[in-house]
């Protein structure tokens, strides 16, 4: 893992929009030094899962956690306006320690998202994908119809889009099996 303190507080700014209009934030403000030597610190360890949903996806990605060496960034939907939908989704085609019991199977989730895209210039470790690469079945325009990536040992998850149907089904098959 590289060092993401030296990367991410070196005096870049960052646009953010809220109903106030826009705003540059330094991004000293977003990460202190010693979040980010915390974080640096948990995903060196073998020993650690995460799983970053939505916010949490753009945050593993921005910071280089998930993707890093593929170029991974996420960015707005093709059709420019939020999405919210039930879309079928299928699980494999990559390594995923928290997906990997589900290899092969398809599932409906609800997504719903306005900054859900995956762009993906170099592929990557894709672990769920949407059924179709057209639109509405990939909502977002994601390259290689993305839903979830993980990182390069399957350890970190982060599937874009809010879906909360996901989540409860992690949950309940991980408690029954």
């Amino acid at each position: 893992m590289g060092d993401i303190t030296s990367k991410k507080l070196s005096g870049k700014v960052r646009r953010e929009h809220d109903l106030l209009g826009e705003m540059n934030i330094p991004e000293e403000y977003y990460f202190g030094v010693q979040t980010m030597r915390a974080l640096e610190n948990f995903y060196a360890r073998e020993d650690t899962l995460s799983i970053g949903i939505c916010n949490g996806c753009q945050l593993m990605v921005e910071l280089g956690l998930v993707g890093k060496n593929d170029g991974a960034r996420m960015l707005h939907n093709d059709t420019h306006r939020f999405e919210s939908a039930f879309l079928g989704v299928e699980i494999g085609g990559g390594r995923s320690v928290m997906l990997d019991s589900l290899n092969g199977s398809r599932l409906g989730v609800w997504i719903s998202h306005g900054e859900g895209k995956f762009s993906l210039p170099k592929g990557g470790n894709i672990v769920m994908k949407y059924c179709s690469d057209e639109y509405p079945a990939n909502p977002n325009g994601s390259d290689f119809a993305a839903a979830a990536i993980a990182s390069a040992d399957g350890r970190h998850l982060a599937p874009g889009a809010c879906d909360t149907s996901l989540e409860l089904g992690l949950l309940s098959r991980r408690s029954t099996s």
